[in-house]
């Protein structure tokens, strides 16, 4: 029945039924008071025999002076024992990462560096030693990728390559074995204070009026049509590219001719605030393009057109977010090269996608655009320091 009952076999034992769970319950005085702590229920897998033998563990520590509650291996202390890095990592993502704005992007450096290695650890065996040895592997590959694209380029070696992907990946595990210590998965972070020095610097790559011209040229060129509205869009926008630009949808914009911008939804935009991006009168002509041929996406028979809303600007059908950022970018690095070879002119430089977003911001100023105008209206960063009624 419900209530407390007392194991006949050991002592200070307590078998504990409540409507939706049963417990075990060590009962002990300890200065003259009795006390009690809970070592596990029957919900978790924990069987009477485990409890009566963490029972009798309790009690040989309470008769050596010591404390039960400073003892007691709970059930979530017991199931770390067992649990992987992969089982943690899984649930991480379910619970913790399906939240964050690019929940993709934040795991893939763990699944691509860190998961072949620590998968079928126990989270509480993986030491500082492990830790040191994913980071030191990680840089490791990062470096030999980023010599081997320096050495295409005519570039000798850089001493700091791999050092970014190296912090960032020690941050994304630092980040999940908090996690596992508020889950008491583990009572400890192996991925803090490694010892490890990283040399990092600030991007300051941006384009050229010169390169600018060759990258738009040479991307007309580009077999995917999709790949070359989102190129244009960020060069003219300098906008964000995964979370403003591919998940753009056409709900987002307002094409009317007296106003012509995009406005971001507070979830997607990096500051958690509605944000309103113009649109130059040559991307707003490109996405009413677009949105007219997304129109054939909708059932002819029941076209409505308030459906069209929740579809995606950047896609190949419409529903499905565009997903091809890398594989296109290097076709376009591809080409460019090839571009160069013909025209016997110096290849240029690598940059990212995330680069032409500081080119627009850097360009402008050149055009004597005041800083204020770049920060708060075109790159939309609010002013650290301020308060909320300023921001």
């Amino acid at each position: 029945p419900i209530g407390r009952h007392k194991d006949a076999a050991t002592p200070g034992l307590y078998v504990v039924i409540g409507k939706r769970a049963i417990s075990y319950t060590f009962l002990y005085k300890r200065s003259g008071n009795s006390q009690f702590v809970q070592i596990g229920k029957a919900s978790d897998g924990m069987t009477i025999e485990e409890a009566r033998r963490e029972a009798g563990r309790l009690h040989d520590r309470l008769r050596e002076g010591g404390n039960p509650k400073d003892e007691i291996k709970t059930a979530s202390g017991r199931k770390s024992s067992t649990i992987t890095f992969r089982e943690a990592w899984d649930e991480y993502c379910e619970v913790h990462l399906a939240n964050r704005r690019n929940p993709k992007k934040e795991a893939s450096i763990v699944e691509r560096l860190a998961i072949p290695a620590l998968a079928n650890k126990a989270i509480i065996s993986i030491s500082k030693n492990d830790a040191r040895d994913v980071i030191k592997a990680a840089m490791k590959s990062a470096a030999k990728n980023e010599n081997a694209r320096r050495k295409r380029g005519g570039k000798p070696p850089s001493p700091t390559a791999g050092h970014h992907s190296g912090k960032n990946l020690q941050a994304r595990l630092r980040h999940f074995f908090n996690w596992c210590r508020d889950c008491d998965y583990t009572e400890f972070n192996p991925f803090e204070r490694l010892g490890i020095e990283f040399v990092t610097e600030a991007r300051e790559r941006f384009l050229s009026l010169p390169e600018i011209e060759r990258v738009l040229y040479v991307s007309n060129s580009h077999p995917n049509p999709t790949y070359r509205a989102l190129v244009q869009t960020l060069f003219y926008t300098g906008m964000r590219d995964t979370s403003e630009v591919t998940a753009m949808r056409f709900g987002w914009l307002d094409l009317t001719p007296d106003a012509e911008a995009v406005v971001i939804p507070a979830d997607n935009a990096k500051n958690r605030k509605i944000n309103t991006a113009a649109l130059p009168a040559r991307t707003a002509h490109l996405l009413r393009y677009l949105r007219a041929k997304a129109l054939q996406y909708l059932d002819e028979e029941s076209r409505d057109l308030s459906e069209i809303d929740d579809l995606f600007v950047f896609s190949t059908n419409g529903t499905a977010q565009y997903q091809g950022l890398s594989k296109d970018k290097a076709r376009l690095d591809q080409l460019l090269t090839e571009h160069a070879t013909k025209t016997d002119q110096p290849n240029i430089d690598h940059f990212t996608h995330h680069d032409l977003r500081r080119t627009a911001a850097t360009q402008l100023a050149a055009l004597g655009c005041s800083e204020e105008i770049i920060e708060r209206g075109v790159l939309r960063h609010l002013p650290a320091g301020k308060s909320d009624l300023k921001r």
